[in-house]
């Protein structure tokens, strides 16, 4: 059994919400002036604080303007607004799944970065959190800490700051377990932490001794074919990003081969990979993930 735990929205985030709606839907026009202070009050039947409050997050998202004298206006271009994800808004799991399959689009590519980039050291950090994870979990925590700072070494392993700023960002959006309580046995934590320890070692290992391709592939399966999988499966209704029918052919054969090079990454083998490259970083829409055999 689950649960999506929603993360508590303040009043202030609702009537900004609110607000906001009204801009986008048009009821308020680029330009026009906000209602005075004590009709949004009366309206809204919240206090002067919250209203102004929620304004001050509308300035800060560029959707409001303030003129000293005049009052708040809508911006502009109010639809120009900065890109963000709310806590609030992942209350349930298509919606989780969507942000799973944005992290990979980056991630994915972070990998085979970091394989290339990092040094020893960096790399030697990333095994060391990898086996922590497991031992945190086998603990009876959730094993949330250790997880993201998994994926925030493999970032900063890429030499590139906007990877880590990236999974800063995400903050905890990026270990979608945490938002979830679960029910489960000691035997099935056990187990899930035996499959995210696989996962966890295929990715690390294959960034250790150097192999992008391996990595990009075992980060994939993580993803994609691990996470969104376990996910999808306590989904009671479609992920809003499946589009539609899908070659299964074509479906098997690259979970085929990603399970082939994740298989022979763990084991220690280098994987001399003869697909090109661009087929070797695609990757698969969320909603077309088929691996029903694998444990969950």
């Amino acid at each position: 059994m689950f649960t999506v735990i929603a993360p508590p929205r303040t009043l202030t985030a609702e009537v900004a919400a609110k607000l906001a709606d009204m801009i986008e839907t048009g009821t308020l026009s680029p330009g026009q002036k906000l209602p005075p202070e004590h009709e949004l009050v009366a309206s809204l039947k919240i206090s002067r604080s919250v209203l102004r409050e929620a304004v001050a997050t509308l300035r800060a998202e560029g959707m409001v303007t303030s003129r000293r004298g005049a009052g708040v206006f809508v911006s502009e271009t109010p639809n120009r607004r900065p890109f963000r994800l709310a806590p609030g808004e992942l209350d349930a799991i298509p919606k989780i799944l969507e942000v799973l399959e944005l992290r990979a689009g980056v991630e994915i590519e972070a990998a085979g970065l970091a394989a290339l980039r990092g040094s020893m050291e960096q790399k030697q950090g990333i095994r060391a959190t990898a086996s922590r994870i497991r031992q945190d979990m086998l603990r009876g925590d959730s094993g949330v800490e250790a997880d993201f700072s998994f994926h925030m070494k493999i970032a900063e392993a890429t030499g590139n700051p906007r990877f880590p700023d990236f999974i800063k960002y995400l903050g905890w959006l990026l270990i979608p377990r945490r938002g979830i309580k679960m029910e489960t046995t000691a035997s099935g934590q056990k187990a899930y932490a035996d499959i995210l320890h696989e996962e966890h070692s295929a990715i690390e290992h294959a960034i250790r001794v150097g192999d992008a391709n391996a990595a990009r592939a075992a980060m994939r399966r993580h993803l994609i074919i691990g996470a969104v999988e376990r996910y999808r499966a306590r989904a009671t209704v479609p992920s809003p990003v499946d589009s539609g029918p899908v070659d299964s052919g074509e479906v098997r054969r690259r979970t085929t081969t990603d399970a082939t090079m994740v298989h022979e990454a763990a084991a220690g083998r280098r994987v001399d990979s003869g697909r090109k490259q661009e087929d070797a970083e695609e990757v698969p829409k969320v909603g077309l993930t088929v691996n029903r055999s694998r444990r969950r």
